[in-house]
């Protein structure tokens, strides 16, 4: 039951899952995350920054209740996550 997105950036093929019953993105190394923001991955073992950063939008796509990565914690989904992500790290 878990559908896959692309998600380039940090690798070429980097992808995401959803599990649509229980609203949870499993986001891989597209995030680190704390409780309360999200943070890029460590750009020298990152193939594209920005592009990285842009593909995080998924977020605000699918609207999932939890996400979660492979590096932090689990974090709720909010309207304001992406868009202070984006502020504060994006070139």
């Amino acid at each position: 039951p878990l559908k896959y997105y692309l998600t380039p950036g940090h690798s070429p093929g980097h992808v995401v899952y959803y599990h649509k019953i229980d609203r949870t993105l499993l986001t891989g190394d597209l995030f680190i995350t704390s409780k309360k923001d999200l943070h890029p991955p460590i750009r020298r073992f990152s193939v594209d920054i920005n592009e990285n950063i842009d593909s995080g939008s998924i977020i605000d796509q699918i609207k999932p209740t939890l996400i979660c990565s492979s590096h932090g914690e689990e974090i709720l989904y909010n309207e304001e996550l992406y868009k202070n992500y984006v502020v504060r790290y994006r070139d």
